[in-house]
């Protein structure tokens, strides 16, 4: 019976099956100066290096699980869609994830804990908006490993 108890597998950071992801689409515009209440700390980091946009609005928002190694796609706006791979954690326990958005070359990052990732796109909608991608991962941190009982 003892020996049954060694053998059990004990459950690691990579025995974590799936993580939660938000993605978030973004419209900003100098056409109005109306800001989603949601979104008025984004509004004035973004208009520190783009102060012309004066309207931020979100225009679609997705939750979904992630395995990893595995991409998944989440739609934004029109035909434009992210497409995201959680990569595992790394050494400090944070969440790795590749994202692909539209005019944006492949990225690798480390998510912070209850902080969105906002990402300013070259895309532009048909009514010349600009796209902003905010990403967010939990849990962040890994599991810790656990012993079996005695």
């Amino acid at each position: 019976m003892l020996i049954g108890l060694f053998l059990l597998p004990t459950r690691s950071a990579t025995a974590q099956e799936t993580v939660e992801i938000r993605v978030v689409a973004i419209l900003a515009t100098s056409e109005h100066d109306r800001i989603d209440p949601r979104l008025k700390e984004l509004a004035e980091q973004v208009r520190r290096k783009h102060p012309e946009w004066t309207g931020f609005e979100v225009a679609h928002q997705n939750r979904g699980k992630l395995r990893q190694g595995t991409p998944e796609k989440f739609r934004l706006v029109g035909d434009a869609f992210a497409e995201v791979t959680w990569k595992g954690f790394d050494p400090d326990g944070r969440t790795v994830l590749s994202v692909v958005l539209p005019t944006l070359d492949e990225f690798t990052y480390s998510c912070a804990c209850t902080k969105f990732l906002p990402v300013v796109t070259h895309h532009r909608t048909e009514s010349g908006k600009r796209l902003i991608v905010a990403l967010n991962v939990q849990p962040c941190q890994k599991e810790v490993d656990k012993e079996p009982p005695d």
